[in-house]
């Protein structure tokens, strides 16, 4: 049976199997696109048939899913039809099958458009994970839906669940992905989120070791400006309005090295001067093009504090909210040339028109709405912005978002400010009782530029956690061994 065919094409064992390019007639046939697949491993079956397939000398047919990665992300609107409600893109390292594997699971759903694309074209924008799912919005928002772990089928469940559940179709054990529309709920049913409203970096081992470090901030400067602004289609109108009331703000309150500082404002009257609207590309080539020797920001993400226990948690949420935290402090250290809510309506701004989780985006907005009410003193800002994390923090907390080596807490904890606390009670999901002036002192002392670690580059011959621990020392019983009838609280 099949002599002829096997001896045509040497078939001298079986099983066996050969690939052929779509439309092989015997007369027709290019012997340089037949692929030999030499294992009876159904995983590594399916991965050749994957790569082959994938093979852009393979001229397959149109009615085929594209499976190569796009070069831009603009492409995927060339694709895009009315019928794509949701329109996604998977990064990933270039032998990464993930991509691929979603885009055959997701083929029946014609709601739904995935494409990938390769680290070597995202990385420009700060793309720190791979593989990642993201949502893309012809408005030029976007969110950041899925991590991966790199486990390849773990990443492929996950990311197709995502998916599914997005559409709220039946997941891979045949369950109905349930959807909960509950503001104060997330029902993720696998889905990683990991542009969350995340905690401030608190753990609490035996010994305490909180502070805020230098790395996180620039790193959350590098991923804001380099992807979350640059990742935007066009920036006009309120949106350009946006950008530069928070670039302002940041040059004006970020405590940086001076490098970084002298980068901001030439950032700042950059967009001051400018007379037309920004495209992302536009905005990130103006980053970098401003920069020399003595105004720059580092292109480096690296997470000391808000490092998370597994990738996909912390990280860049966790270094926002400090950088919002510290710019409140710095304007209320320069309380007499600043507008009280200057800081928190150019976050809101920014919150609004640039940071990637919508849900996020949302809720932070929801609460903005009370700053022009509360806000009537620099002391407020810190306040009003220290209740809002708060309030995030529980909102979150139990949530398959949060990192379980990190829960997210009401902060500061009893165990590092026993003063902020007018009741210490052992159940951490009890509310506590705040004393409001000495909570201040706290984070006016914790916040401020003289307790952040300056650990700015990865040649520093100490490492990050010996010098957290030296830097705590320095600074803790000025910080939590005071007493706070012994302390001075500011009123203004």
């Amino acid at each position: 049976m099949n002599v002829e065919i096997c001896r045509d094409y040497n078939v001298q064992a079986y099983p066996s199997i050969k690939l052929f390019p779509p439309y092989t007639t015997k007369e027709q046939t290019d012997k340089h696109m037949i692929k030999n697949v030499n294992t009876q491993n159904a995983e590594e079956l399916r991965d050749a048939v994957l790569d082959y397939i994938t093979d852009p000398k393979l001229k397959p047919p149109n009615t085929w899913p594209r499976l190569q990665p796009l070069k831009s992300i603009a492409d995927i609107w060339n694709e895009a039809q009315s019928e794509h409600k949701f329109v996604v893109l998977v990064f990933e390292n270039e032998h990464s099958l993930v991509g691929r594997q979603v885009i055959l699971d997701l083929v029946d759903y014609p709601t739904v458009l995935v494409r990938t694309m390769l680290k070597e074209d995202v990385e420009k924008f700060g793309i720190m994970i791979y593989p990642s799912l993201y949502s893309i919005n012809k408005d030029s928002s976007f969110q950041l839906l899925a991590s991966g772990t790199g486990q390849a089928d773990s990443d492929r469940h996950r990311f197709v669940d995502t998916l599914l559940n997005l559409v709220g179709h039946i997941n891979h054990e045949g369950k109905k992905l349930k959807i909960v529309h509950d503001e104060d709920k997330q029902v993720n049913d696998g889905v990683v989120h990991f542009l969350q409203e995340d905690n401030m970096a608190i753990s609490l081992p035996q010994t305490s070791h909180l502070s805020v470090h230098m790395l996180d901030l620039e790193s959350a400067l590098h991923y804001s400006l380099r992807q979350e602004v640059a990742i935007c289609k066009t920036i006009e109108g309120q949106k350009l309005d946006a950008l530069r009331n928070f670039i302002t703000t940041l040059a004006k309150f970020f405590p940086g090295r001076k490098e970084v500082v002298a980068f901001l404002w030439k950032l700042a009257n950059h967009l001051a001067e400018l007379k037309e609207p920004l495209t992302g590309e536009s905005w990130l080539e103006a980053v970098e093009s401003i920069q020399d020797k003595n105004a720059f920001l580092p292109k480096r993400v690296s997470w000391v504090e808000c490092k998370g226990s597994q990738p996909g948690y912390r990280g860049y949420p966790c270094s926002m909210w400090t950088l919002f935290h510290v710019l409140t402090v710095s304007a209320y250290d320069n309380a007499k040339a600043v507008n009280p809510q200057e800081v928190l309506l150019s976050i809101s701004g920014y919150m609004k028109h640039f940071f990637g989780c919508q849900e996020c985006s949302q809720n932070f907005l929801k609460m903005a709405a009370t700053i022009e009410d509360e806000v009537h003193k620099p002391r407020d800002a810190v306040i009003w912005l220290w209740n809002a994390h708060n309030r995030a923090n529980k909102r979150l907390h139990g949530d398959v978002s949060e990192d379980p080596q990190h829960p997210k807490v009401q902060f500061p904890p009893a165990s590092d400010c026993p003063e902020c606390h007018m009741v210490i009670t052992p159940d951490s999901d009890q509310s506590p009782k705040w004393n409001t002036s000495a909570t201040f002192f706290f984070l006016v002392k914790f916040f401020s530029k003289d307790s952040i670690i300056q650990i700015t580059s990865e040649e520093d011959t100490e490492t990050p956690m010996a010098s957290l621990i030296k830097k705590w020392k320095q600074y803790r019983n000025g910080l939590v061994g005071k007493k706070a009838k012994g302390c001075r609280f500011e009123t203004n």
